[in-house]
Order: structure tokens, then sequence, then C-alpha cells
């Protein structure tokens, strides 16, 4: 490659990532020195930005001081949002990620850590050595301090939000498009990926919290211990990241106050988990990576031992996970009821409060949303039933009420399917005896099916769409039509009446319940 070559690749180059691309053209020139001992200096020839020469210079040297090897190849990497991250080379073949933060003389006084917090990129470092630990693939962290953090670079064919990007967002390189995700791998992808953090989950320890606190975002995390998750999840990351953001001048303070109303009475919504569970604790796309060879891997982490749920609703929050992890993660760790239904958006509000500290525009409106609906005006008759309540002195035993009824409505509506298929059975032999089939018969079949249907597509979309009703209360009345104008026994018309009437209050109960 001459003189001429490198001017074309400069050409080519976007102009903002020109002062990092000088470390790809040093192995070609042999005369141009990298701050080495004995070496000739020479200034730059095609970039001008000197100080930013100079910064790619220093990752170089801080590499070499940290593992005492020279890298022979540099290139920078996306995604870094409190440090800058490179992908290094050495010469004995090992292929590096290294995130270098701004020193400490740099970093703001007084102000929050958005440099990595306490400890820096050294407590980045011992958060991954705490998943590896646990069984988690993780990059193997070969330095660490506040300012500089070196590991192994995880063989990554794509992430699961964006195919073709491999560790801290690498661009498109030709090692990665040998790897795309493709739609029947990313399902493998999640499958394993469910397998590995239902594995992680299975870690716990007496308390909820952490032996030492840690940052989300660069955002300080505090995680001293509590017995209870309902305060922990109240206090530690409720409260404790909506006062940052309004301390940020990000959060309002009429939402502030919803945030401290929700935060007391989370135990309307959310309930205890059996016991805590240890957390990656910042599973969005980004930080979830495809290996060429199918298996997962996992950077940029925020541990905690919590309820696993909050980490599930964080995964839809942007789309991280799809259904077959879901079910895979179901399968070895099966979710409590309602989960999507009622806690999920409740434990999505923490992260949504740390993108608003972060950078507050349309987070907040996301924040709003969640708070319409569990936190309403406890003045009005709305926001008494949002609540729970039935009026003043109402006790917080309504939930548990609620979920003894829900329990009773299942009972009922498993017992009228077990009886309407029982009564079908009955039926069909009947008309198999007569060998004669008549218009009643035919509308008690069709009623049959109906209530069958509709209880099996409550039981799995705990739904019930409109139209099963009307077509039972239809049908019903075609029948009771038809056997008036067979002059029927009056009293078996009765009893088939009140059974009508008994269904329509099955039917309103599963709607009740259905919409709760």
């Amino acid at each position: 490659m001459d003189l001429g070559h490198l001017r074309h690749l400069r050409a080519r180059v976007p102009a903002a990532l020109r002062t990092r691309v000088r470390l790809f053209l040093h192995p070609l020139d042999p005369e141009v020195g990298l701050g080495r001992s004995g070496a000739r200096e020479v200034p730059d020839p095609y970039y001008s930005d000197q100080a930013a020469y100079e910064l790619v210079l220093d990752l170089v040297e801080a590499v070499e001081a940290a593992l005492g090897l020279r890298p022979l190849k540099t290139r920078p990497l996306g995604g870094g949002c409190i440090a800058e991250v490179a992908a290094v080379d050495l010469p004995d073949g090992r292929r590096l990620v290294v995130k270098r933060g701004p020193p400490r003389t740099a970093r703001p006084a007084g102000g929050d850590p958005s440099d990595g917090g306490a400890g820096g990129l050294a407590l980045e470092g011992w958060m991954l050595g705490v998943l590896g630990r646990h069984g988690l693939r993780v990059p193997e962290v070969l330095y660490a301090d506040a300012e500089l953090l070196v590991m192994t670079r995880l063989d990554a064919g794509g992430r699961l939000d964006t195919p073709n990007q491999g560790q801290a967002g690498e661009a498109r390189t030709a090692e990665a498009r040998t790897g795309e995700v493709r739609t029947g791998e990313v399902r493998t992808a999640e499958i394993r990926a469910a397998e590995a953090i239902a594995a992680l989950h299975a870690h716990t320890a007496p308390a909820f919290g952490l032996e030492r606190d840690t940052v989300i975002g660069g955002l300080p995390q505090p995680n001293a211990w509590l017995p209870r998750w309902l305060p922990f999840f109240a206090e530690r990351r409720l409260l404790h990241m909506a006062g940052l953001a309004a301390g940020r001048g990000r959060l309002p303070g009429a939402d502030l106050a919803r945030v401290e109303r929700l935060a007391g009475r989370l135990e309307r919504y959310l309930g205890e988990p059996a016991r805590p569970a240890l957390l990656h604790g910042d599973l969005w796309g980004g930080n979830v990576l495809v290996g060429a060879d199918g298996r997962p891997g996992f950077i940029d982490p925020a541990i905690y031992y919590g309820h696993p749920e909050v980490e599930l609703a964080f995964t839809t929050l942007f789309g991280t996970f799809g259904r077959p992890f879901f079910r895979r993660y179901a399968e070895l760790a099966p979710l409590e009821p309602d989960f999507f239904e009622v806690r999920r958006d409740l434990y999505n509000l923490y992260p949504l409060l740390v993108h608003v500290a972060l950078f507050g525009g349309g987070y907040l409106d996301s924040v709003r949303r969640v708070l319409d609906r569990y936190v309403q005006d406890p003045e009005t008759p709305e926001g008494a039933a949002a609540a729970g309540r039935s009026g003043p002195g109402a006790t917080r035993s309504v939930p548990l009420a609620v979920k003894l009824l829900r329990w009773v409505e299942r009972l009922v509506l498993l017992a009228v399917a077990v009886f309407t298929v029982m009564a079908a059975g009955v039926e069909v032999l009947r008309v198999v005896e007569t060998g004669s089939v008549v218009l009643a018969d035919l509308l008690l079949m069709f009623l049959y099916a109906e209530v069958i249907g509709m209880v099996a597509v409550f039981y799995l979309s705990r739904t019930t769409p409109l139209f099963y009703p009307i077509f039972i209360a239809i049908t019903a009345i075609a029948r009771l039509i038809v056997l008036q104008s067979k002059e029927m026994d009056p009293l078996k018309i009765i009893y088939e009446a009140a059974a009508i009437l008994l269904l329509a209050g099955a039917v309103a109960l599963l709607k009740r319940f259905a919409a709760d």
C-alpha cells in the first residue's frame, strides 16, 4: 500500500473518526514512531488534530504499561457512553477491548460520577468478575483500575438488537460480516440466553442489595442490604433515581411527588420473591452479544441481588428478547401470574427514571404514562378505584381479596368447562343412539362449543373478546325459542333459562377480572 492508497483510505473515513484511525496505518510505515523511546517523532502527515492523536497514543502507552506488551493495532469502537472504547490486537495474538476513562484530575468535583462512579472502571471490572465466577459468559478482565479496563474480546458475531455489531458497538467489519445474526440464529441465541440468565438468577444471597454500590449508565446505584424486596425497590431504586433526576432538573416536582406516592404503595401491585437473585442489571440489547457459535455473551453489568422480574421487565423495554427467550425462561423458572399485565410496566419505571436522569426529553413522557397507570389522585373516586380502595378506611387487604377472587373465578370457569365437556359428551351419545338430530340439539352443541372456546381463550390470553358472550346469548335465546315452539316441559325451560343466567354471570365475572 503506497501513499496514494493511504490518502484514498483517509478520504473514505468519516471526519469524526479520522483522528482515531492512525493506528491502522502505523505498521505500514516503520519510520513513524508511536512515542517509543529512541523512535523518530514525525508530524502526522494526514491529520491535524494533534490533541486527539495524543489521546490515542496515551491509550497505547497505558495498555503497554498495564500488560507489558505494545499493541500492534488499535481501532475505536462505538457505544462507549462513559469511556473511550477501543479494540486492541497484541503481538501474541490476543484480541482485547480497552476502556479508558477520563483521568481523575479531569473529573468534575462534587458532580455525579458520570465517569463510572466510585472506583471508576475498576468497578466494572469487579462486576464482570462476579458474573464470570457465577457462570455467566463475560469478558475476562486482564487489568482494571479507576481509569483503565483491559479485557478479552468476546467472539461476537452480532448483537441481538442490531445484528452485525459486535462488542461495545463495533462497526460492521469483515470479521462481523462472517457472523451475521439470522432469524434462526437469533431464536437459538435467545433460548441459550434464557438458559444463561435463568442460571444466573438461581444464585442467591441472604438479603437484597450487594456488598458495594454499583453504577448504571454511569449513575450511582446504591445497594445497601435490606431484608425485604419492596423497601429495597422503593428506596434504593425508585426514590433514589427520581431524586437524582429531579436534582438534575429533568424530573418536575409534581412527577417526583407521584413517584414518592407510588413508592409508598408498592405492595398493592408487587410481591416479595421467594429469594433474592443475582441480576446482570442492564440487559438492553447492546449488552448482549451473539457469538459465532450462537453462545450469548454479556457486557457492561450493573449487578445486585434483587427480584428476577425487574430484570425480565427491562428486557421488554427496548426489545432485548422475544418470545423464544421468555418461553425457555418460563420452562426453567416459571413466572408468577400477571407479570406482563400488572407488574412489568411498574418495574420498568426504574430504567425509565435512569434515562430521564441521563437524557430527559421523551423519556419523561414514558415515566408519566407509567405514573398515570399506577398513581391517581386519592381524593377522587377514580383515584380511589385505581388504588384498589372503596373509600376512606379501606385497608391494604383489598389486593389479597382480589387474588382470592381470581382463584375462585379460575376454579368456577374450570368447572364450567369440565361440566360442559361432560354434557357435550352425553349429548353426542344421545344423538348417536337415536340416529336423529334436531335444531335444538345443534344449538345446544354450538352453545357447548362456545363456552369451551371462551374459557380456553381466557386461560391462554387473559382476555375475553366481546363476541363470545354475544354469540352465547344469541345461541341460548334461539334454543329457548325452539324449545317453546316444540311445547317442551315448562319446568325444563325454566331450568335452562336459569342455567343461561348462571352462564351470563360467569361471563360477567370473566370480563371483570380479564380487565382488572
